[in-house]
């Protein structure tokens, strides 16, 4: 983890999903989150956000007066690995959200250019091709699940036995 300090000590930006912030400090041309936020978001620790990037992702961020002082802060690249990630309930609208509508209107705003548009095509269909990686072991996981033949002595599929039919011959 590495520590981030801003040229100027301006608030956080703060962005919005559902009823949920999402502050954000700008070095440069890149953007970091507060991996708070994203935790809430995600309904999950900001400890289980963190220990699914990696540490280029992960940074601190040394802002003099504000809220966001010394909480970690995660990269674009981070904000997006969290989400798929983690699979949380919210994380699938989450994801989408963030690759449809923020990232593309933040990246607009933040630098502009041809190269840069096309660096970024390319890392979205890296992204996508994580979050199909991550819905086919899902689907298989599913799969094998229903595949799995029930436990011995147990009925199979929905099958209920008629109250009163067993044991009707062994009455005396």
């Amino acid at each position: 983890m590495r520590q981030l300090s801003l040229d100027s000590p301006t608030a956080p930006l703060c962005y919005w999903f559902n009823s949920f912030r999402i502050r954000a400090v700008q070095r440069g041309d890149k953007m970091w989150f507060v991996a708070q936020d994203v935790a809430s978001i995600l309904g999950s620790s900001t400890r289980c956000v963190l220990r699914a990037l990696t540490d280029s992702d992960i940074s601190h961020h040394a802002f003099s007066r504000d809220a966001v002082k010394g909480k970690p802060v995660i990269s674009e690249s981070g904000l997006v690995r969290a989400a798929i990630a983690l699979e949380t309930p919210g994380s699938a609208a989450f994801s989408t959200w963030l690759l449809h509508d923020f990232l593309p209107g933040v990246r607009g705003k933040v630098s502009g250019g041809k190269a840069e548009a096309t660096a970024n095509l390319a890392q979205q269909v890296a992204i996508l091709r994580l979050h199909l990686s991550s819905l086919q072991r899902r689907v298989t996981a599913l799969e094998d699940r229903t595949a799995r033949p029930p436990p011995t002595g147990q009925p199979s599929g929905n099958v209920v036995p008629i109250r009163g039919t067993q044991g009707h011959g062994d009455q005396r």
